[in-house]
């Protein structure tokens, strides 16, 4: 599959520390299931940040950023569970990224001269 028109979406999310386990349960259980359900959604991986505990970030690989801009999608009703938890966010950072460059081992492409070599 050509990454031609394909995109991400970067969600960033804090929460307290004693909200962490919900929210990965959320996550795990609810949330990653139904966005990989839908439609133009590749994947999905989520780290956490080693230095801020309960800062967590999640990147959705898109077919099309704007299939998580659509009317559609925005209006898509919350479960009362998403309402819970969503509601313990600190804070959120929510981006639409879309490809501009590929190269690497993954697109068959070659890397730029020197730029397989440790620095």
């Amino acid at each position: 599959m050509t990454d031609a028109g394909a995109g991400l979406l970067v969600v960033i999310v804090e929460v307290e520390p004693g909200d962490e386990d919900e929210l990965n349960r959320w996550y795990d259980t609810e949330h990653i299931p139904e966005k990989l359900a839908t439609p133009g959604f590749r994947s999905a991986r989520r780290f956490r940040d080693v230095g801020r505990p309960g800062r967590y970030l999640a990147v959705y690989e898109l077919d099309d950023p704007a299939v998580v801009t659509s009317p559609e999608y925005m209006a898509q009703a919350m479960s009362p569970w998403s309402d819970r938890v969503m509601a313990t966010w600190v804070s959120l950072d929510r981006s639409v990224w879309e490809v501009v460059a590929s190269g690497g081992a993954e697109t068959g492409a070659a890397a730029p001269d020197g730029a397989d070599r440790a620095s």
